[in-house]
């Protein structure tokens, strides 16, 4: 979407532990959570200023999303980059409408992301120590539509608990 995006991204991905990805894109989404119960209060009090402000800053977190996500995993690649997509669009018009609404439906979409994440995250994290016979967190292999998917290479993916992002 953005090269902003994608470099931010980059920049806090470098400043984390590596075997820690999934716990971080976990607190994205509850601070993504978090911010979108904060612009309903700015809207029902008429603070368009704060409001705009705090749309802006989950507008730029679902771009780095949508920036970081591995497209080698196909049609489920496409179909988040199209709810990260989908969820800026209504974000948009919240914003230009002060419509409770559709933060309200970003806000249960987010949601259901971040409780499949979490939950794919915490299963992981217990097949990597199940299975922790002198392997590294980040050598355990993933499980994606019923096939195992090693880690991939390059350091710059965001772990997602069964895959990449």
């Amino acid at each position: 979407m953005t090269l902003h995006g994608l470099a931010s991204y980059r920049n806090t991905a470098v400043s984390i532990d590596e075997n820690d990805k999934g716990a971080l894109l976990i607190k994205v989404f509850q601070r993504i959570l978090e911010k979108l119960e904060i612009i309903g209060i700015h809207i029902e009090s008429r603070n368009f200023e704060k409001r705009y402000e705090e749309i802006s800053k989950i507008r730029q977190a679902l771009e780095i999303l949508y920036d970081s996500v591995d497209v080698q995993y196909g049609e489920i690649s496409q179909n988040l980059q199209g709810l990260y997509l989908y969820i800026i669009k209504r974000l948009d018009e919240a914003n230009l409408k002060n419509d409770k609404n559709a933060v309200d439906e970003c806000k249960s979409l987010i949601k259901t992301i971040y409780v499949g994440f979490e939950e794919a995250y915490e299963k992981e994290k217990e097949n990597c120590s199940e299975n922790k016979k002198n392997i590294a967190p980040n050598d355990c292999f993933v499980e994606i539509n019923n096939k195992e998917v090693p880690p991939p290479e390059s350091p710059g993916r965001a772990y997602a608990g069964r895959g990449y992002l």
